[in-house]
Formats: C-alpha cells, sequence, structure tokens
C-alpha cells in the first residue's frame, strides 16, 4: 500500500493481513500504527520507488518471511474486528 500522503487508518492493509498476506505499505498515517514493521509487514519511506521494489523483493525472495508476515498480520488483524472492539472498548459501558 504505497501511500504518498497520510491515510487516516488503511482499511486495505488490514483487510490484507486478514487474509494471510504480508503487507508493504508506506510508513506514514495510520498505516505506521496498522503494520507493525517487520512483524506484520514492512513499511517503506512515502514517494520512495527503490525502498518500495527492495520490500517486495525481500518478500519475493524470502517465502519464510513472507508467510511469518502474512501468519502475525491475521493475528494482529483481528484486533480491528468488531467483536474484539466490542470486547476492548464497550463491553465495560453496557456492563
Amino acid at each position: 500500500m504505497p501511500a504518498i500522503w497520510p491515510e487516516p487508518f488503511g482499511i486495505v492493509a488490514v483487510e490484507a493481513m486478514a487474509a494471510g498476506r504480508p503487507v508493504v505499505a508506506s510508513a506514514v498515517g495510520g498505516l505506521a500504527s496498522t503494520v507493525i514493521d517487520g512483524e506484520t509487514g514492512l513499511l517503506v519511506p512515502p514517494g520512495d520507488p527503490s525502498a518500495l521494489a527492495a520490500a517486495l523483493e525481500r518478500l519475493l525472495d524470502d517465502r519464510a518471511l513472507a508467510a511469518r508476515l502474512g501468519a502475525s498480520g491475521r493475528d494482529r488483524a483481528r484486533w480491528y474486528d468488531w467483536d474484539s472492539i466490542y470486547e476492548r472498548e464497550y463491553a465495560k459501558l453496557f456492563g
């Protein structure tokens, strides 16, 4: 997700993580907190096509890394599902 300006959230990145895909995203806006660099995906500087290409090549060359990031991303995506949000943010309000 090579954004060049601050995305407020980055639903596309979360959807990719939920599908178990490693994410390469720009380290800008909400993407910088949604994607954890080296854990759920790879972050690159915005507007840097060389860094983007290097990150994509890294995943293509290292299938084990891609699989690990994808699995960790799937776990991270659960943080954003409505059941988790309810339990974390609203359950205490409704007793």
